[in-house]
């Protein structure tokens, strides 16, 4: 049973007892499609959100990756700076 046949037989039962409806079946029809409208915009928003928060997301691992290549790269530079230090300290003690 879908929500419009609900709303029919709750109209039906108000109308037989004598009761005013409050609203007419299509003016509730048209209420929960206005709502479920907003709802899907509403989705389609949190949607766009999140694949470009997930561009983002993408793009900064991309930027950390490059970073950490360069640390290894400077890591590499430093490491082989003090190398050629300590030989340069080993030659000047006559130690070479």
């Amino acid at each position: 049973m879908t929500s419009t046949d609900n709303i029919r037989r709750l109209d039906d039962a108000m109308a037989e007892r004598g009761q005013p409806i409050p609203i007419s079946t299509a003016d509730m029809r048209a209420e929960h499609e206005a709502h479920r409208s907003s709802v899907l915009d509403r989705l389609a928003v949190v949607r766009t959100g999140i694949l470009k928060d997930d561009q983002q997301i993408a793009d900064l691992q991309d930027h950390k990756a490059a970073l950490l290549a360069e640390a290894k790269q400077l890591e590499a530079i430093a490491d082989a700076q003090l190398t050629t230090i300590h030989a340069f300290d080993r030659i000047g003690q006559g130690r070479a």
